[in-house]
């Protein structure tokens, strides 16, 4: 198991980073010794707006659900989303939400445009500690 500081949030754009790691093929966030939250995918229901696809969409909960068949892993510090041969090479949308809120998504197939009001993210791990 490993803890791995990310430079992007995924519930909230923060100043202060959170940390997480990978156990068992699960995405995991640390909060403290005795909470950790896990990260979801989940099928999109709409196409993402500018796009012909449904977007993969990644979830802050307290236990597991969503898609459970994927992979979670490193290829160097970037952190990859793998379900069966397909993956979503290290690339995420960090995509404002008419509300004001922002949705961390992916694709496993990269879209030829980017969704609209998305910007393209790469979530990367900088400290691998034993945990």
């Amino acid at each position: 198991m490993f803890v791995v500081q990310m430079k992007s949030e995924i519930s909230a754009l923060t100043s202060e980073p959170s940390f997480y790691y990978v156990r068992q093929n699960r995405l995991w966030r640390y909060v403290n010794d005795s909470c950790t939250h896990a990260v979801n995918i989940v099928n999109g229901s709409e196409h993402a707006p500018g796009t012909e696809q449904f977007p993969l969409q990644l979830i802050l909960d307290e236990k597991p659900s969503g898609i459970d068949k994927g992979t979670w892993k490193w290829h160097g510090t970037k952190l990859i989303y793998q379900f069966g041969s397909a993956n979503n090479s290290g690339i995420y949308y960090d995509c404002r939400l008419s509300d004001g809120g922002h949705s961390l998504v992916t694709f496993l197939q990269r879209p030829t445009t980017p969704p609209l009001f998305c910007a393209l993210v790469t979530l990367h791990g900088f400290e691998h500690d034993r945990f």
